[in-house]
């Protein structure tokens, strides 16, 4: 009989929506150092295996981010990532024990369709605390913002817009409009 958890489904070639949450609806994210330490992690494990970051948004208790990595699982991914912001959280705030309420979730995103929703959904993540969630800071929505200027935002390098901006036609700054009309008329 086997009283382990089932082993976590990774497939190189798919996206999937990871989430982290907190433990007792704590903060994982206190104020902004904390989340731009998180977000330095992930550029950290992007360096030493790429990574392709479609969308994030980190809240006060949880994350999200859409990605997919294709040369290690999830498991090696998040697993050092988590571990390493749960130590500096801890030290930070001289706390004890676990951060995270469990390991990760993941769920695939299916196709082109499921790419594009739950891009969506993390962008939309922050409507409870803000009425533009355009204005967000802490969410990759601000990389697909059309500019009238077309002087864009540009991504880091380990946060990839082409792929959900490419099932969008015209210049960038259509597709980006393109998007976000998308993404409101479904929901953003």
């Amino acid at each position: 009989m086997n009283l382990g958890r089932p082993k976590r489904e990774w497939h190189p070639s798919k996206y999937y929506h990871v989430i982290g949450k907190a433990t007792r609806k704590d903060a994982l994210f206190r104020n902004a150092e904390d989340k731009t330490f998180f977000l330095q992690l992930v550029n950290e494990a992007h360096q030493k295996s790429p990574i392709e970051l479609l969308s994030y948004c980190f809240m006060k208790t949880h994350y999200h981010l859409q990605l997919r990595t294709q040369y290690q699982s999830l498991t090696k991914l998040m697993g050092p990532i988590n571990r390493s912001y749960a130590k500096y959280y801890n030290k930070k705030y001289e706390l004890r024990g676990p951060l995270f309420v469990d390991r990760f979730k993941s769920i695939e995103n299916g196709g082109v369709d499921g790419i594009l929703r739950v891009s969506r959904y993390i962008h939309d993540n922050p409507r409870k605390f803000t009425s533009k969630v355009e204005n967000y800071k802490w969410s990759s929505i601000q990389y697909y913002l059309p500019n009238p200027t077309n002087h864009h935002v540009s991504p880091p390098d380990f946060i990839d817009i082409q792929t959900i901006l490419n099932h969008f036609s015209g210049t960038l700054n259509e597709q980006k409009k393109a998007y976000l009309f998308w993404c409101r008329f479904k929901g953003l």
